[in-house]
């Protein structure tokens, strides 16, 4: 660029330029004559000359021969260059902002496209092996009942991210044959009766993936189906925002949701969740998921609802309607939930979780709000978790909430607990069933099944197992019931691994009454069963107490009141201790309150009992 110049003082002047280096802020020139300016940078924003955009001009700074200011002179040079997309070449078909698919071909092959802005689909369109890239902020809209079908194509943004694809009523996404959706805010956004089905394509490295929005007072009446695809976070960073996009949170953990359908990997592949802050959520919707695989499935800081971090979440809308969720496993012997803050979130939806593996979760299944006759069913599983293999709570007034067949074992957080059952009062029942769980393994956790205020729960044929490990302080029970009424707590069996430390217990029941504690089998811990506090109306009876340091102990405020012909027996060497210990026997009134009748013709193993109460009495 050839500029006649005096002595002068030169600048640069452009919003959308980037200077590389800097411009000498004196060139001294003869009188008269040429001088040289280079000035190097980039343009951040294509535009044509003809725009008077994309322009570079120097002003000049007047001095006179004393090499004194004189104020700016009128000289004023420019120069503009044309700043292309580097996502078009000759040969690419431009999808004008505002404009129709209805002006354009129904369908292309082999084909690079362009979309400028705001894009319609009217009318069907068909893409077969294109390439498609977004401007900053485009959006693609499907309305009633017209068709998107992506054969092999990619849709991806040029160089920073764009809306994504909304399906208004009636209308369909079909994405199939490796087909590829990145970059959007939410790669597809269902309204109405809108249908989508991936079949062997992903949607990746997008804020959500599938977002379903179904009509207020109904679940969603189109339908999302999902076989052998692929979402997730891929790439190490988002590409940059578009002007007045909507916040969100870090690339590792994003939102996404997905509210309706079937979602599957079929009887191949399965479909993989990867790297998000949720990988389904359903709302108001039926769902079936099976064959999917979701790792990394965590925590992120930005978001703030009590769902995030799962894996799948389904919630019903407790003024309107529930939902319904029936997760089924990866092909086996995958893992369908791997490395995530939590399995599956449930609230105000009926649930069924059959057959799955979920490996290094805090938290493998979470159901609550179940209170107006749904249900929950979770048979089968392998749960390896940090905190809890199963947590319910505030389902009182469900029709049933079934936790069985199931293999738990959690490991790594003191507070840890296999099975938690919680509710805020025990009159309603949740009509609880803890039954023929494999085996609970707790290792320096609080709890193998805890219940707490729980109404009517029947515990039975659970095999609990406390296992050592670095934290022996830790109070751990085998099954610890508090504050119920009416449990049945039968055939269970708990083993430790010490009969010395007494902050291990089989059993431990406080401040419950009604309750049936029969055929118990407790092994290896320091206490065998546990009481405290008033426990009105239990029923004790054909237990058996093994190798403890007491296989009974009553703490100075429990009752349980009498026990007539029990059948408990005392199975182990309680020679250099007691078999069991009333600590509230001061009086013989206080005695009374927790008497055992038994029958001395039997077994010395089964009246042992009574010897050991009459010998606590004071003197």
């Amino acid at each position: 660029m050839q500029i006649p110049v005096l002595c002068t003082l030169m600048k640069y002047c452009l919003a959308n330029f980037n200077l590389i280096g800097s411009i000498p802020p004196y060139i001294i020139t003869p009188a008269q004559g040429y001088d040289t300016v280079v000035v190097t940078g980039f343009f951040n924003i294509p535009s044509a000359c003809v725009d008077n955009y994309n322009v570079v001009k120097i002003l000049f700074s007047d001095y006179d021969s004393l090499n004194t200011y004189s104020g700016i002179d009128s000289l004023i040079d420019s120069t503009c260059v044309n700043v292309g997309v580097a996502c078009i070449d000759s040969n690419t078909v431009l999808f004008l902002a505002g404009d129709s698919s209805g002006n354009y071909a129904g369908v292309y092959t082999d084909t690079s496209i362009y979309v400028e802005g705001s894009f319609v689909i009217n009318s069907d369109l068909t893409l077969v092996n294109c390439k498609v890239f977004t401007a900053a902020g485009a959006h693609i809209i499907a309305t009633r009942d017209a068709l998107l079908d992506l054969d092999s194509t990619v849709i991806t943004s040029c160089d920073t991210m764009w809306q994504g694809i909304t399906l208004t009523q009636d209308s369909k996404l079909k994405a199939r044959n490796h087909s590829s959706i990145q970059d959007a805010v939410i790669g597809a956004e269902m309204l109405d009766a809108s249908q989508v089905l991936l079949e062997q394509s992903e949607i990746i490295n997008s804020v959500r993936g599938v977002k379903v929005v179904g009509p207020i007072g109904s679940t969603f009446p189109g339908y999302l189906i999902i076989s052998e695809a692929i979402f997730g976070m891929f790439s190490s960073s988002f590409k940059p925002n578009y002007t007045g996009q909507p916040a969100h949170g870090a690339p590792l953990c994003r939102d996404r949701y997905e509210r309706c359908g079937d979602v599957s990997g079929d009887a191949g592949i399965p479909s993989y969740f990867y790297r998000m802050n949720k990988g389904i959520v359903g709302l108001r919707t039926l769902m079936k998921i099976h064959n999917c695989k979701f790792n990394g499935i965590t925590f992120d800081k930005f978001y703030h609802t009590d769902s995030d971090g799962s894996a799948i979440v389904i919630e019903g809308d407790i003024n309107l309607t529930p939902a319904y969720l029936h997760l089924l496993p990866a092909n086996y012997p995958d893992t369908t939930i791997l490395n995530c803050h939590r399995g599956v979130y449930n609230n105000y939806s009926d649930l069924i979780l059959q057959y799955c593996i979920m490996d290094n979760v805090r938290t493998g299944v979470e159901c609550s709000g179940n209170k107006y006759r749904q249900y929950a069913l979770v048979t089968d599983n392998t749960i390896n978790a940090t905190l809890y293999g199963a947590l319910f709570y505030n389902n009182a007034g469900s029709d049933y909430n079934i936790i069985a067949g199931n293999f738990i074992k959690v490991d790594g957080l003191s507070s840890g607990v296999g099975i938690a059952v919680r509710e805020s009062k025990n009159s309603v029942s949740g009509n609880y069933e803890v039954a023929w769980n494999h085996e609970i393994r707790v290792v320096d956790g609080t709890a193998g099944i805890e219940l707490l205020n729980v109404a009517s729960p029947q515990v039975r044929c659970n095999v609990i197992k406390l296992d050592e490990g670095d934290e022996q302080a830790i109070s751990s029970t085998g099954i610890s019931v508090l504050g119920c009424s009416s449990a049945n707590i039968t055939q269970n069996s708990v083993t430790g691994y010490t009969r010395s430390n007494t902050s291990r217990m089989g059993l431990s029941c406080q401040v419950s009454t009604s309750c049936q504690i029969g055929c118990n089998s407790v092994d290896s811990t320091g206490y065998g069963f546990h009481f405290g506090s008033s426990n009105l109306f239990t029923n004790f009876r054909g237990n058996k107490m093994k190798s403890h340091l007491e296989g009974l102990h009553l703490n100075t405020t429990a009752v349980i009141d009498t026990q007539t012909h029990a059948g408990n027996q005392w199975l182990g060497n309680y020679s250099s201790w007691y078999g069991a210990v009333n600590m509230n026997a001061a009086s013989f009134f206080d005695v009374y309150k927790s008497l055992f009748v038994v029958d001395p013709s039997l077994p010395a193993y089964l009246y042992q009992l009574i010897q050991i109460l009459v010998l606590l009495l004071p003197m």
